[in-house]
């Protein structure tokens, strides 16, 4: 209560089923990439993109799309894999003392693939160039994927060094120029 939900979806089948089954109002849910579709400025609160942006060709693009969609002190809310993940660093150790050509960043497991992580100063220089600022961020540790005896001493270092799966950030829209 005391809130509306607006938002889109790029997938025909997901969109109808949201609405059919889930009963979404229609008008309330936009067909479509979030990089194709518009509201009017000062529309929003705030946005979130929750496991969004690392699946999006051109991250900066939405986010200087979406801006404007801000009212004055709105945030966009979103959470993304974190490129300074401790266990996926280990990871690409291994495998490169053994020589092989993989990574661990891009979600070789499952589509939909992961085409980027994130770090916070990513957020910090792209925020100079399209407007806005990181006002608050937060390292989640998440599961660690390794034996269940070691997720203790492991999920402790990841919280002490912020080297968690994930990155949660709210960017906040820089205001007129006084």
């Amino acid at each position: 209560d005391g809130f509306e939900a607006w938002g889109c979806e790029a997938s025909t089948p997901f969109h109808i089923r949201a609405i059919e089954k889930m009963g979404i109002p229609a008008e309330r849910l936009k067909a479509g990439r979030v990089e194709y579709i518009d509201f009017p400025s000062e529309f929003f609160d705030v946005i979130t993109f929750k496991a969004v942006l690392e699946h999006l060709t051109d991250p900066s693009a939405v986010l200087r799309h979406c801006l404007p969609w801000l009212k004055p002190g709105g945030v966009i809310y979103l959470a993304s894999p974190s490129s300074n993940w401790m266990i996926s660093r280990w990871f690409d150790r291994y495998y490169a003392l053994r020589g092989m050509d993989y990574s661990s960043h891009i979600s070789p497991m499952h589509p939909p693939y992961h085409l980027y992580e994130f770090g916070l100063d990513s957020f910090i220089k792209n925020g100079r160039q399209n407007g806005y600022q990181v006002c608050h961020h937060h390292y989640d540790v998440c599961e660690t994927f390794l034996p269940k005896m070691f997720d203790g001493l492991l999920r402790r270092i990841m919280r002490h060094n912020n080297t968690g799966m994930d990155l949660t950030v709210l960017l906040k829209k820089n205001g007129p120029a006084s």
